[in-house]
């Protein structure tokens, strides 16, 4: 499957020399490109979900381009896109995946949200909203209750002796 997309990618955009599946999710296949001038790059595969009409690609792309006009710092840059067959090509970004919950900074997060719902950022095309949208503070409180206690009954089934769990119940929730 993966060299259907190397295949289109050698042909529209450019060479690749190597490659590494990063991270395979239900939304997406991260893959990690080297192409032949040494650029790095991600490839990101978008699952077509019957049930699920939105269009991911699309979203993405117009909310990196609204991220990127408003001079956000640390995200990808679009550089092709291929709506036929739903995938796209960023720009990479070094770093590390967390392992740790002590490294989950929630000011931060916080934070980046409050950034993101500026009235004076500048507007761009339609963004769609999420999945989970609503304009109901009570609505929002009682979703993120449900989907925290789905994520905790989750965890309840590995161990609940482990560091990760600990602080998700007694801190996050």
């Amino acid at each position: 499957m993966l060299n259907k997309y190397l295949s289109i990618i050698n042909k529209e955009y450019k060479s690749v020399s190597e490659y590494k599946i990063v991270n395979k999710g239900i939304n997406s296949l991260i893959v990690k490109l080297t192409h032949c001038d040494n650029q790095k790059s991600t490839l990101k595969i978008y699952p077509n979900f019957i049930e699920d009409k939105r269009n991911r690609l699309q979203n993405e792309v117009t909310f990196l381009k609204f991220l990127e006009a408003n001079n956000l710092k640390n995200i990808p840059k679009v550089y092709y896109s291929n709506p036929k067959n739903n995938f796209t090509i960023l720009s990479w970004i070094d770093g590390s995946k967390l392992k740790s919950s002590e490294n989950i900074n929630l000011d931060e997060i916080a934070n980046f949200f409050y950034l993101l719902n500026n009235p004076k950022l500048k507007k761009l095309d339609h963004i769609e909203y999420a999945s989970e949208a609503n304009f109901n503070i009570e609505q929002t409180i009682k979703l993120i209750n449900q989907i925290a206690q789905n994520k905790l009954n989750e965890l309840k089934k590995y161990s609940e002796k482990n560091d990760f769990y600990n602080w998700f119940n007694n801190f996050l929730i």
